[in-house]
């Protein structure tokens, strides 16, 4: 059979070469092992023919000379009919080939070949594969993948067919995960991901190789935020797509139970970066699809998914002009506000529902000295902060609401537009108001709804609330509010959301917010709605409000007739006196006691992860380092497990023959080693530097069983079952007396230190 191979590429040496430079490559190559340790010997052996075959013809010059002149020739004509064909025709193919590139993974191209046996074709396929030859590799295995007696050294032997098969499925496998990796250097996430899974889809239908398996699992989990943001910031007419992101974004956020839950998604984000990313994706994402996504998650209850559902409602509730999603945004602000400090939306949702003096009373509970500066600063030569508030309000709407919505970015925010509607005016109408005239719902009680009071209205407990609400508006002669029109700022990274989910007071420039226009800001707008309209007014007129009376004149407080019992109402009233202080002491005390409780739930929630710089996750960078395709796996501090054992005696068993083999790489001992263990191999590697001898080993293991010392999680005992084929070089030459083909049973006493686990010991067991 036919193979897209040449003898130089099989040696990785240039065409040009000489004799002492193709003498090293052969013995470099016949020293490398394949990449994974998994494949059969089966395959090393035909891989080792092919090595041999090559270096056959090129070490002899007549051979040599015959194939070069072939070679050349075939060369020559490649290059000749590229150099015929015109450049229409050239950019015509480049373009005929990035097209089948996106629809077939494995594109043709010409190529020298070889004749080859056919139980020397998976020995090629591992040649391919080392040479990154990956769409040639699927090119060549799926038509043998259910026909392994074609190229099977011995089709009759069972044990023989079902290893050359597995060492098909292991190269097929492999070869689409390592394009899959290429894919995802290049920020095509969701190829990558098709390309791994059908790596995957191989070794599960096989049951094949469950260490491989978990490797292209675990990468496709850290490859899933990516798919996710690729599919999300696709135009909202590719439905089909950006739904399959929607639906791997709430596998995902069901896997680490909640936003900011301490579930494994095996993603690599931490609680803050999880967040972050959170934060990121909201401006792919429609003000339905996360008002959708965020009231769910508010049911994990989850605080940043409640947090992040009022935004969704509000933004939905005012562009939409739905006041009853302000009022469930303004339930839900209810239920934060015992740990967050939300009293700006809070203000926000009472002005939008026309409920002035709320709006007065959640201002004041703000500690936000920046945005209430910038609302008295607005409101300076007005009765009340109405016309502050408002001005505030559209900014706030445009920059900190708008902004993080796919569909509303774009929108201008108009608090006059949005009283003008008559639907908002009549649902208004209908409200209870604020100032006690008509029962409201108890804070202490954030379920009670807008339906239930609207209910209660209907069955007649307040069957005059038309009459009283027209007595009172016109018993208060009717007040202009000053409003005036905003310019459209510039869309923030994280603004206030980010703030208010950190658990922190967010920071307010006032050189961040434009002046409004000097011929709209003497515009005069009336808030219109069914009930009485209170004043804002400036903290400064009520403290001049509220001092003190003045005393009374001392005569006047002095009883008219002295009782006989005073000296004993006396000591009574000192001891009543002696009791309130002490209740106030008590009172006091529990105050204190809530206010600090308070402020560490508050410092400890979740939400303060959202401090700092938003993940710098982008749809043309990864953030996560994608390791290398020849990257080791590294084993999770944690714990030790079967896989992490395996790969600390697969490492050993590497650096075993890098320093014991050709190269003499002593220093690679102190990667794996350590103690005793490692000055006793140090030693044996020196020696055999200085002798100018080497060996070459090839492995195989498995791991029989592993015990992580309870008293000690940085220390395991593992036991493995090695064979060792161990070929013995006495001064370039093969010395079979020495070299030997064993196997064998070790016990391996492994130790963590600094993050890594090392052997310090090993004991043959038989």
């Amino acid at each position: 059979m036919r193979i897209p191979l040449d003898y130089y590429r099989i040696l990785g040496i240039p065409v040009r070469m000489t004799d002492e430079l193709l003498n090293q490559a052969y013995r470099d190559r016949n020293l490398q092992l394949p990449t994974r340790w998994e494949y059969s010997s089966i395959a090393i052996a035909a891989r080792k023919q092919l090595l041999e075959m090559a270096y056959q013809v090129l070490c002899d010059s007549q051979k040599r000379a015959e194939y070069e002149e072939n070679f050349l020739e075939k060369e020559k004509t490649n290059s000749e009919k590229a150099e015929e064909k015109s450049p229409a025709q050239q950019d015509n193919e480049s373009s005929v080939n990035k097209t089948d590139e996106s629809q077939k993974s494995v594109p043709e191209r010409p190529a020298p070949s070889i004749e080859i046996a056919p139980e020397q074709f998976v020995g090629a396929l591992l040649i391919l594969q080392d040479l990154g030859e990956y769409e040639q590799v699927l090119n060549l295995g799926y038509p043998f993948l259910n026909n392994p007696q074609q190229v099977s050294p011995d089709p009759e032997d069972p044990k023989t067919l079902q290893a050359v098969k597995s060492d098909i499925v292991l190269t097929l496998a492999l070869a689409h995960w390592e394009l899959g990796r290429e894919h995802w250097q290049r920020g095509e996430y969701e190829t990558a991901a098709e390309l791994g899974s059908k790596g995957l889809e191989l070794l599960e239908k096989e049951h094949l190789f469950p260490g491989v398996w978990a490797e292209i699992r675990t990468e496709l989990y850290k490859l899933r935020p990516y798919r996710i943001l690729e599919l999300l910031a696709l135009d909202e007419e590719r439905t089909a797509e950006r739904n399959k992101g929607l639906k791997l974004l709430k596998d995902m956020l069901q896997e680490r139970g909640g936003i900011d839950g301490k579930g494994d998604d095996r993603s690599g984000l931490e609680i803050d970066d999880c967040l972050r990313f959170i934060q990121q994706i909201r401006i792919y994402l429609t003000a339905q699809e996360q008002q959708d996504l965020f009231e769910a998650e508010a049911q994990r209850p989850s605080t940043v998914g409640k947090y992040l559902a009022i935004y969704a409602l509000i933004g939905r509730g005012f562009a939409e002009k739905k006041p009853a999603l302000i009022v469930r945004a303004k339930d839900l602000l209810c239920e934060l506000s015992e740990r967050q400090d939300v009293h700006l939306e809070q203000a926000m949702c009472a002005l939008l529902l026309g409920q002035t003096e709320e709006a007065s009373r959640a201002l004041e509970g703000s500690k936000e000295e920046e945005p209430l500066a910038f609302i008295r600063d607005r409101s300076q030569g007005e009765p009340d902060l109405l016309r502050g508030l408002c001005v505030y309000g559209e900014r706030w709407l445009q920059t900190e609401v708008f902004s993080h919505f796919r569909d509303l970015a774009n929108q201008k925010a108009s608090i006059k537009q949005y009283f003008a509607d008559k639907e908002v005016q009549e649902y208004l109408e209908q409200l209870p108001a604020s100032s006690g005239e008509q029962e409201q719902p108890s804070q202490d009680n954030p379920q009670h709804t807008l339906g239930e009071t609207m209910a209660k209205n209907q069955a007649g407990r307040q069957p005059n609330f038309q009459q009283r609400r027209t007595r009172t508006s016109r018993s208060v002669p009717s007040r202009d509010r000053y409003y005036g029109e905003t310019k459209t700022l510039a869309q923030t990274s994280g603004g206030r959301t980010t703030a208010v989910l950190a658990a922190k007071p967010s920071t307010y420039e006032r050189g961040g917010y434009a002046e409004e226009p000097s011929e709209l800001s003497r515009e005069r707008w009336v808030l219109t709605t069914g009930y009485r309209q209170p004043t804002l007014e400036p903290p400064a007129r009520r403290r001049r409000r509220s001092s003190p009376p003045k005393k009374r004149d001392p005569e006047r407080q002095r009883p008219s007739l002295r009782s006989p019992r005073r000296r004993n109402r006396s000591r009574l009233s000192s001891r009543r006196q002696r009791l309130l202080l002490g209740a106030a002491a008590i009172v006091f005390g529990v105050g204190a006691f809530g206010l600090v409780y308070q402020w560490f739930e508050a410092s400890s929630s979740p939400l303060n992860a959202l401090k700092g710089e938003q993940l710098s996750i982008a749809l043309n960078r990864p953030p996560i380092a994608i390791p290398p395709a020849d990257a080791q796996v590294v084993i999770p501090p944690e714990i030790l497990t079967q896989q992490g054992a395996e790969q600390v005696i697969q490492t050993w068993l590497t650096v075993k023959s890098q320093a014991m083999g050709s190269q003499h790489q002593v220093e690679k001992l102190d990667e794996i080693l350590t103690g005793t263990l490692l000055s006793q191999w140090r030693d044996r590697a020196a020696k055999l530097k200085g002798s100018n001898n080497y060996w070459h080993y090839q492995h195989q293991m498995q791991v029989r069983s592993l015990k992580t010392d309870t008293q000690n999680p940085d220390r395991a005992t593992v036991e493995a079952s090695v064979r060792e084929i161990a070929n013995y070089y006495q001064n370039g030459q093969l010395n079979r007396g020495q070299s030997d083909d064993y196997s064998i049973r070790v016990r391996y006493e492994l130790i963590r230190q600094q993050g890594r686990w090392l052997i310090q010991s090993s004991q043959v067991l038989r």
